[in-house]
């Protein structure tokens, strides 16, 4: 829930180290309503790329002259895909959506193992292609939610594998290419990373400040209690429950006499103390399954 008397301080629920909420319930519940937003794209996105890099098998087989090469090569693209698949199913069973990120990231790591795995196997790699290759990895990797530090995490395990494993596997590079590498590399990493902050920052922003405008639709200000517009939204929710399930519904009426004669007489500082008095004894009786507005 949003603090109303906190609403001057929005921006200070968010770090600003890492663009995620300080209050951890905060962040999981965020987490929650982004990916459900965005899973009925997230897991086609994801059987898409899983079969655009099994499709890759079909230039392995006119670039790879040893048979047994290209065997391992298809093998470990394949399962790859299959690992895909496994995830595009389990995605529509995870009941929490904050543990999903932690999924994303193995299988980020895993992808990034495949890929220095088929360049280790290749027999004469181009360190350029290469290059582009972990690039567009890099890419995907920001592309897909993550947390910030996940995806630096990521990106930065294929980069320094890529680039050592260049060392040994290409030792015939020259100088120039191999900084060249290095520079595009950190700089793709840099500013998708700048892009992803500014992204996850005001995505939770925007998310807090619609929580903090519903509270204000919602909540009346001086006893903090349901409005009529929610009143009425509640009433037909469980209207329709009790048509559903034939149960029972009690509404309960209740009107404070003579009121109004407090205010004119006492002032309406004093009505708002009676008001607020009222609502706390009777918030002391009310369950937390009732509604009360």
């Amino acid at each position: 829930m949003i603090d109303t008397n906190k609403s001057a301080g929005i921006r200070e629920n968010i770090s600003p180290l890492l663009a995620e909420f300080k209050d951890r319930f905060l962040e999981f519940e965020y987490i929650d309503y982004e990916i459900l937003s965005i899973i009925k794209y997230l897991r086609p996105a994801v059987l898409c790329f899983g079969v655009f890099y099994l499709f890759f098998a079909i230039p392995d087989y006119f670039l790879i002259n040893n048979p047994f090469t290209f065997r391992i090569i298809f093998l470990n693209r394949l399962t790859f895909f299959i690992l895909v698949i496994l995830l595009y199913v389990g995605i529509g069973h995870i009941k929490s959506y904050s543990k999903i990120f932690m999924y994303f990231t193995l299988y980020e790591i895993a992808l990034s193992i495949s890929y220095l795995s088929i360049f280790y196997q290749y027999e004469s790699p181009n360190f350029i292609i290469q290059t582009f290759g972990v690039i567009i990895i890099i890419i995907v990797i920001f592309l897909i939610p993550n947390r910030l530090v996940y995806m630096l995490a990521s990106s930065l395990f294929i980069t320094i594998g890529f680039l050592i494993l260049s060392k040994f596997r290409l030792p015939q590079t020259q100088f120039s290419e191999f900084s060249a590498a290095v520079v595009y590399t950190i700089l793709v990493i840099s500013l998708n990373a700048i892009t992803s902050y500014r992204v996850n920052y005001y995505k939770r922003l925007e998310y807090i400040n619609s929580k903090y405008l519903e509270v204000l639709s919602t909540i009346d200000p001086l006893t903090g209690l349901y409005n009529r517009f929610k009143f009425d939204e509640e009433l037909g929710r469980w209207i329709n429950l009790l048509k559903r399930y034939n149960t029972a519904l009690s509404i309960i009426i209740f009107d404070l006499d003579y009121f109004r004669n407090i205010n004119d007489r006492f002032g309406h500082l004093t009505g708002d103390k009676v008001m607020l008095e009222t609502v706390g004894l009777i918030k002391q009786v009310v369950r937390k399954t009732d509604i009360f507005a």
